[in-house]
């Protein structure tokens, strides 16, 4: 699955500053001619839009990119990852997008690829998180530089000094906290460690798209089922994960809940499973938490409902 793509055409005539100040656009000038380097609308965090940069490059050809967090964009947050029917979406909807702020044609599956994040999420429950983390951070793998970060956060980076890959393991739940999300996105992220690899240069896009035999670097033949799985699956092979990521039992709860009750329901019920999961049987009784004795045992009614408890 993926999240984040950056993608970009070379415009066939030099774009109009004043126009696109009109619309919104910043001027940034280059610091010693002050002629105009690239003009950029920036996205917001808060609705997930895509930025917008129109850039000249050192061989005086004009550039136009998009980047953005599919699922973010569509979903308003990424922690459910997008279907192929999404990326569809997702691409049609981002042609329109460039289009309406730029006034310049854009379209999104032929534009190629300069940012790819590949994605993957391995529900192994809340109480084992940060321990496969730790599992996982023992690898040495001389490629790459290592840094933990408070235990929930595990990047490796290419050596040398252009960054052009970064793998990350992080605690999706713990990112979601960072972010001040809502009760349902905690409920969506508990036990989930996601596992994501990003492209960030065009060599590293070049060796992907020669790893997988792809004519063009156009977005539609990288945001494929196959080259998903493949680069996840090297991955995990790398870094000798697989044990680690396998899914444990909890992976089907909310699948099980779904059908026995409203999304907002097995959310909330899948929040009280991960909580058992931590604070134990009959947690109600730490005060701190704040949970009443007859919402914990309707909550195990509804668990045993669904057949996920005893």
């Amino acid at each position: 699955m993926f999240d984040t793509i950056g993608s970009k055409h070379i415009l066939q005539r030099a774009p109009s500053e004043g126009e696109l100040r009109e619309r919104g656009f910043n001027t940034i000038y280059n610091s010693y001619t002050r002629e105009p380097r690239c003009m950029v609308l920036n996205g917001s965090a808060h609705t997930h839009l895509p930025g917008i940069t129109i850039s000249q490059s050192k061989n005086y050809l004009w550039h136009l990119r998009a980047e953005a967090s599919i699922s973010g964009w569509l979903n308003g947050s990424n922690i459910q990852l997008p279907g192929n029917d999404e990326v569809e979406t997702f691409m049609s909807k981002l042609s329109a997008y460039v289009f309406e702020r730029t006034g310049i044609p854009f379209d999104a599956r032929t534009a190629k690829v300069v940012r790819l994040d590949i994605t993957k999420d391995f529900q192994v429950g809340m109480e084992n998180v940060i321990s496969a983390i730790g599992a996982i951070s023992q690898n040495k793998l001389n490629k790459y530089r290592k840094i933990l970060y408070d235990d929930v956060n595990l990047e490796f980076r290419n050596k040398g000094k252009r960054k052009t890959k970064k793998i990350n393991f992080y605690s999706k739940m713990h990112r979601v906290i960072y972010e001040k999300l809502d009760d349902e996105s905690k409920a969506l992220a508990m036990g989930i460690l996601r596992l994501e690899v990003s492209y960030t240069s065009n060599d590293s896009i070049d060796r992907l798209q020669k790893q997988y035999d792809l004519p063009s670097k156009d977005s539609s033949l990288f945001l494929t089922k196959s080259v998903s799985d493949g680069v996840i699956n090297k991955t995990i092979q790398e870094f000798n994960a697989g044990g680690i990521l396998a899914q444990r039992d909890t992976a089907d709860h909310l699948t099980l809940l779904l059908q026995e009750f409203s999304p907002t329901r097995a959310f909330t019920l899948l929040g009280f499973i991960n909580s058992l999961s931590i604070y134990g049987k009959d947690f109600y009784k730490i005060e701190d938490l704040g949970v009443k004795k007859r919402t914990y045992h309707r909550y195990q009614s509804d668990c045993r409902k669904a057949g996920i408890i005893a």
